[in-house]
């Protein structure tokens, strides 16, 4: 084989592409990875791992804050978002392995020639990075998903975050918006609730977690009501100005009650949708839909 020339290329460094990049060259296949943004993929860098550890650190501030019922009496708990932040990176250095440079030493050493950069196909065996064309035998596709954005007037305009941004936010807002009473979005409503942001969620269905039992959906909501965070179902919302009171919100009730809510930030968490929007699948022959690429059985 030539220097670009490999048996696998692997576009996406997360859980499921480096562990199969790992596997190939270890049975002394030739492999290159690919990836766009951060070694470790979604779950390392913006999802499981950063949330849990601050859905965490959430938890044992509010127990702390609530602890009188048990006969404990602890006069200060607050938080230090500067410090709470410093230790999500200690557990994401953790997780992975050591730093990002120690990450890219690991993958050199297993054998595995990896890219930085973003992937796009030009015909069904060759694909271009940063200006250079890799060929390959076989291709694994593992670019897992990104933040839906809705369509709501004004978003574009007013701003908003996705998890992206919110497991790793300069300062700690005081009022959020959520958008999508889903599993995203209810997990980060309680995580900045809990540590004292003034929350609201706003679901356009008329309940939250449509995939999850009915009965057992609203008796979250009522756990988190109970802890002071607001709940507006069947809501349908449009954006407005932003100003030094921040961003305003415009809310038009299933009664037809109108509204307007001001926040600092607007946090988008009505799903997720494949990330293949880059990779111009169409030069490899690739079939794909929103939902996905289509496979056989």
């Amino acid at each position: 084989m030539t220097k670009n020339e490999y048996d696998l290329i692997v576009i996406g460094a997360g859980g499921a592409g480096s562990t199969a990049a790992g596997n190939a060259a270890g049975s002394g296949k030739r492999v290159a990875m690919i990836e766009r943004d951060k070694l470790g993929g979604t779950c390392l860098n913006y999802g499981c791992d950063p949330t849990k550890t601050l859905l965490h650190t959430a938890s044992i501030l509010y127990h702390a804050q609530h602890a009188t019922g048990l006969g404990l009496r602890i006069p200060q708990a607050k938080v230090d978002w500067e410090a709470v932040q410093a230790h999500v990176r200690q557990v994401q250095d953790t997780i992975r392995g050591g730093t990002l440079e120690h990450a890219r030493a690991g993958i050199a050493a297993q054998g595995i020639d990896l890219f930085m950069g973003q992937a796009m196909f030009t015909s069904p065996h060759e694909i271009l990075v940063n200006g250079e064309i890799l060929r390959g035998k076989r291709f694994l596709i593992a670019t897992g998903t990104v933040a839906l954005i809705p369509d709501i007037e004004g978003l574009a305009e007013t701003g908003y975050i996705t998890n992206v941004e919110a497991v790793s936010l300069p300062e700690l807002p005081k009022r959020l918006v959520v958008i999508g009473a889903g599993p995203i979005g209810l997990e980060f409503a309680q995580m900045f609730s809990r540590l004292g942001a003034q929350v609201v969620v706003l679901e356009h269905g008329k309940q939250p977690l449509p995939r999850e039992d009915p009965e057992l959906a609203m008796l979250l909501c009522s756990q988190l009501t109970a802890e002071g965070i607001r709940l507006e179902f069947g809501a349908e919302m449009r954006c407005g100005e932003v100003n030094e009171h921040g961003k305003h919100i415009h809310i038009h009730g299933t009664d037809g009650k109108e509204e307007d809510l001001t926040a600092d930030q607007l946090l988008v968490a009505v799903g997720r949708r494949p990330a293949l929007d880059e990779l111009n699948l169409e030069a490899a022959g690739v079939q794909y839909t929103k939902e996905g690429i289509t496979t056989d059985a």
